[in-house]
């Protein structure tokens, strides 16, 4: 079964916006915001784990 991805509204400003096939992905700077680096690095790497297992399906 396919993880449902929440979006929510965000009030911060978006620091990147790009395309991953038909895929749109915004980051935000509140995605940073009071994070450690660790926090920050866990954040990649799901966000790097996510786009592999979409981008996988359509291979």
């Amino acid at each position: 079964m396919k993880e449902k991805i929440e979006v929510k509204e965000s009030e911060s400003m978006i620091v990147d916006k790009f395309k991953l096939g038909s895929t749109q992905v915004e980051i935000y700077n509140d995605a940073y915001k009071n994070k450690t680096k660790e926090d920050i690095e866990k954040i990649l790497k799901r966000i790097a784990y996510i786009v592999q297992n979409e981008t996988n399906i359509y291979q």
